[in-house]
């Protein structure tokens, strides 16, 4: 009888052996495709942007430099309390910015040099004017309503692509 239980226990663990190797997960081979994605940013267009070998900074922003291939910036300029806010503002060339009349008073954005379509409506409390900057260069302007309110934008040309 002790031999009959023992050929039994042995021929259970072969079996249980057998068994457990069969149903062990395969190790992944070397030609299998990695499943691990790089989440895109979104840029102001809509247009996915993935920095340099998809990498993002610590706060999400994109972390290659600024070249001609990249989508523009806008950027905001108020006007408060009789003046622009920012008074000097430093862009990329092809860059927009956005006034927005926070004052309670009319105000008439216009170039000091003449530059092709840098002129607002007459802006109401609460309008907007936005004007895309090609150019690279110095933008003096001022209100055409109040000539004590002044500003500057500084356009400079964006790194060529590499």
């Amino acid at each position: 009888m002790k031999k009959i239980l023992t050929i039994i226990f042995v021929a259970l663990g072969l079996f249980l052996a057998l068994w457990l190797i069969n149903n062990k997960p395969a190790p992944a081979s070397n030609n299998q495709q990695s499943t691990a994605t790089t989440t895109p940013k979104i840029n102001i267009q809509g247009e996915v942007e993935i920095g340099a070998n998809g990498q993002t900074g610590d706060n999400g922003m994109v972390t290659t430099p600024r070249t001609g291939d990249e989508p523009v910036q806008i950027y905001m300029v108020n006007i408060k309390n009789m003046q622009f806010d920012p008074q000097i503002k430093n862009i990329f060339q092809g860059d927009s910015i956005t006034f927005t009349n926070q004052d309670n008073v009319p105000h008439l954005i216009v170039s000091d040099n003449n530059l092709a379509g840098f002129k607002s409506p007459e802006l109401a409390p609460g309008q907007s004017f936005t004007f895309k900057f090609d150019q690279v260069g110095r933008w003096g302007y001022h209100c055409q309503l109040h000539s004590s309110m002044v500003g500057t934008i500084n356009t400079q040309q964006k790194a060529l692509s590499q």
